[in-house]
């Protein structure tokens, strides 16, 4: 899995994306990223920058305790890409 899905894939997932201003439809640049960076840890956040989403879910699997529950702010996107990610079938199974 390579992590980056082009925008024609997305929109069948999420179709609110067509609304978005095009500057959101293609990913940060390095400097984005670094100056975000810099600004969460600013405000004392940990951050971790990975480049691919195997590299994400590797990182996670790594620093989430099994059984731990996780916050998610509401994103149904969220639960759902992470769900596919993890293989994770119920909100028991949370181990792979």
């Amino acid at each position: 899995m390579s992590g980056l899905y082009p925008l024609s894939e997305l929109v069948q997932i999420e179709p609110d994306l067509n609304k978005l201003p095009q500057e959101y439809s293609r990913p940060a640049s390095d400097e984005q990223i670094e100056k975000t960076k810099k600004s969460l840890e600013s405000k004392l956040h940990q951050v971790t920058v990975v480049n691919t989403a195997s590299e994400a879910v590797a990182f996670l699997k790594d620093h989430i305790p099994a059984g731990a529950s996780v916050y998610n702010a509401g994103s149904t996107t969220l639960v759902s890409r992470v769900t596919t990610l993890f293989n994770i079938h119920s909100s028991d199974d949370c181990t792979e």
